[in-house]
């Protein structure tokens, strides 16, 4: 019985062939859009928060303190990458991705009902664990998705698309003008419409699950039903997925495995690369406006050739 099984196994994957080699399709147009939009969003929602606070300061008093945790609250938030991966590997990556714009805007509207500036950190905090999600689960559900040799390249274009979603921010920012106290709150506000764009495109086209990830959990079937649907029958799952067994499948991995000797300096090269590169750019950029502003740089069109 169990070589018959082994025999069945084997035919299949000689006459299928790994969805990961696949040519792009519709599937992956869709899920790569996505994923953009939200890319887009999270860099607006991360860099309207500079403009806002560059513009309450010219109506209510508000100390440096609150300002700088104000300005880093999405930033704070997004530390919740660590547990968002952890957790979407718990209950799926499509679910997430299904949701989080959607909790996205409902916590940026909140800036319309609220000036609090204690409230206003809890948001902006609320609104980084949003971004998490979309960044580390979007991530990745794309690799997961893309053929072989397009996951990475399209992968390391996303930081460009938050690069776009931060500029338009900045650009609506500077635009937004003629509500007095409200300025501000409105400007943060803004950041709904990129995250309700995002989270309508998403329900409107709904995400597939990740193959991959319910391979891993032994939904081996399941797996390969969502190839057949969005691919066609001559496509399957990575043969490694096909032979392993169940159990080896579903057994739980730690992170702290990142950490073991046979992996460390594979962590160490790409957090400490992405940190650098993210962390300096993004928590510079947010408070740009206000350093300008103290600077005696005034003029919107010389602070946003600075971005």
């Amino acid at each position: 019985m169990e070589n018959n099984e082994k025999i069945k196994r084997e035919k299949f994957i000689k006459t299928k062939k790994n969805y990961k080699r696949a040519p792009l399709m519709p599937v992956h147009l869709r899920v790569m859009i996505a994923v953009v939009l939200g890319q887009i969003a999270c860099g607006y929602a991360l860099g309207i928060s500079g403009t806002a606070l560059s513009n309450a300061a010219k109506y209510i008093q508000i100390s440096d303190l609150w300002t700088g945790l104000i300005g880093a609250g999405s930033l704070i938030g997004l530390a919740g990458s660590l547990i968002i991966g952890r957790l979407s590997d718990k209950i799926g990556r499509r679910k997430m991705l299904m949701i989080n714009m959607y909790i996205l805007a409902a916590f940026t509207l909140l800036h319309l009902v609220t000036a609090n500036f204690l409230l206003t950190f809890i948001i902006r905090i609320g609104i980084g664990l949003m971004i998490a999600v979309d960044y580390t689960v979007g991530n990745a559900l794309l690799t997961e998705w893309l053929p072989k040799g397009e996951d990475s390249k399209r992968q390391s274009h996303l930081l460009i698309y938050w690069t776009i979603g931060f500029i338009l921010s900045y650009l609506a920012g500077t635009m937004i003008t003629g509500f007095g106290s409200y300025t501000w709150q409105i400007i943060l506000a803004t950041g709904a419409v990129p995250a309700l764009i995002t989270a309508l495109f998403r329900s409107f086209f709904p995400l597939p699950a990740s193959p991959s990830w319910l391979a891993s959990k032994g939904k081996v079937k399941k797996a390969s039903k969502v190839i057949r649907k969005h691919m066609g029958r001559k496509w399957r799952l990575p043969a490694r997925f096909i032979r392993r067994d169940k159990k080896k499948m579903t057994k739980n991995i730690s992170w702290a495995i990142l950490f073991s000797k046979k992996y460390l300096r594979r962590t160490l090269v790409g957090g400490i690369f992405y940190a650098c590169q993210a962390f300096s750019f993004f928590g510079i950029s947010i408070f740009l406006p206000i350093l300008l502003k103290s600077m005696n740089i005034t003029n919107s069109t010389v602070s946003g050739i600075h971005l």
